[in-house]
């Protein structure tokens, strides 16, 4: 699974998923490949949602209420891959059950990986 680390607070250092805010007038799939375009100059093809967590985005000491939406994404080349200069400090794959929580910068990112594996499980025992 693919993993940013974060350029900026919050959460600078840690790690997240590629993201950001959906713009006026743009879907919440347009805004995925938008900003995973604008964060790390990847292409996506298939996407598919995952789940969504109500969150507290704590930004220049202001609290904004969101909701954060999680997505399956796929990737057919990462060739062209390189991080946005201030905003990504870098990227690694890791293996999803490895990830901890404490090293992600959002619970919301700690609450969709347990999908996610809950996800694979499933598939994995044939439901």
């Amino acid at each position: 699974m693919l993993f940013i680390v974060r350029g900026r607070d919050p959460g600078r250092g840690k790690l997240g998923l590629p993201g950001g805010f959906v713009d006026a007038d743009e879907s919440a799939e347009q805004a995925l490949r938008r900003e995973v375009l604008e964060e790390l100059q990847l292409l996506t093809g298939t996407v598919e949602y995952l789940a969504s967590f109500p969150n507290q985005y704590a930004y220049c000491g202001v609290i904004i209420p969101v909701t954060d939406l999680f997505f399956i994404v796929e990737v057919h080349d990462f060739a062209a891959m390189a991080a946005q200069t201030g905003e990504v400090d870098g990227w690694t794959f890791l293996p999803f059950e490895s990830v901890s929580a404490e090293s992600l910068a959002f619970d919301t990112h700690q609450q969709a990986l347990q999908v996610y594996r809950q996800r694979q499980n499933d598939v994995a025992g044939g439901e």
